[in-house]
């Protein structure tokens, strides 16, 4: 909780609003700036850590009315990590991976640690996004999704197949990897 304490801007003070604040909560991070017009003031955090989420309260109390308060709840958002995409085996793939046969499965998984709220993760490929399998681990905070593509061919050929981690608006981690097949010969007679 931090407050801050104000004057009554209605009544003509050369005085600078006074505040309090608990150091051992944002510790010299946190400052309590009056505006310009006196009328309003703000608190800022630099930086903001993910333990500063929670409810602010503002207490401003006046000459000649009663005292004011605000509350405010800070929600933090913290990005996921960088995904990682790993093979059936739980080796972590390169940029490009491969060859595949032609004719077998694809298994890939993307891991993804951290996010505040917890991330979604989706896998695409060209642009379109497919259908996968999420599975949830219970340490770290680490997510993973499965994607299995069947039957490849020959227009798997250097897809590149992307897995994107995303929990807020516009703000998303992806990665990606490149796959290669194995053509299967035919033999004609």
């Amino acid at each position: 909780m931090y407050v801050c304490g104000g004057y009554d801007t209605r009544v003509k003070s050369s005085e600078l609003p006074s505040h309090w604040k608990d150091v051992s909560i944002l510790e010299n991070r946190a400052n309590f700036k009056p505006l310009r017009d006196k009328s309003r003031a703000e608190l800022v955090i630099v930086p903001v850590l993910k333990k500063d989420a929670g409810v602010f309260r503002c207490r401003v109390d006046f000459l000649l009315s009663p005292t004011k308060n605000s509350n405010v709840n800070l929600e933090i958002v913290v990005p996921p990590e960088v995904p990682k995409i790993q093979d059936s085996t739980g080796f972590e793939l390169p940029a490009h991976a491969g060859p595949y046969e032609e004719g077998g499965n694809l298994e890939l998984t993307c891991v993804v640690t951290g996010g505040i709220p917890t991330p979604k993760i989706t896998w695409s490929s060209n642009g379109k996004v497919l259908p996968s399998t999420m599975m949830e681990y219970s340490h770290e905070a680490t997510l993973s999704s499965k994607l299995v593509v069947r039957n490849l061919s020959r227009d798997h050929q250097h897809s590149v197949y992307t897995c994107q981690a995303s929990n807020y608006y516009k703000r998303n981690v992806t990665a990606n990897v490149t796959i290669e097949l194995r053509h299967s010969r035919s033999i004609k007679s």
